[in-house]
């Protein structure tokens, strides 16, 4: 083998190297990242299910102090 293509894959293999030591690590990056968003749309989840019952809570609040009553299921008008 000459000089020239012994170079030439010795190159070719440190940029394979390289590359794949930078997709690994930013693989890492991504999975610990989604874990963090994971928990924060968790956490999101929660708080919005939370502020749902408080609304309803003063909707029916409301409801109550202004006299407001839903019609029975069985009448009609």
């Amino acid at each position: 083998m000459t000089t020239e293509l012994l170079t030439m894959l010795g190159i070719g293999i440190a940029i394979v190297g390289l590359n794949w030591r930078m997709v690994h690590g930013l693989r890492q990056e991504m999975h610990a990242g989604f874990a963090e968003l994971r928990q924060e749309i968790g956490a999101l989840r929660e708080r919005v299910i939370d502020l749902g019952e408080r609304v309803a809570r003063l909707a029916g609040a409301l409801d109550g102090f202004m006299g407001r009553r839903e019609p029975s299921q069985g009448r009609t008008a």
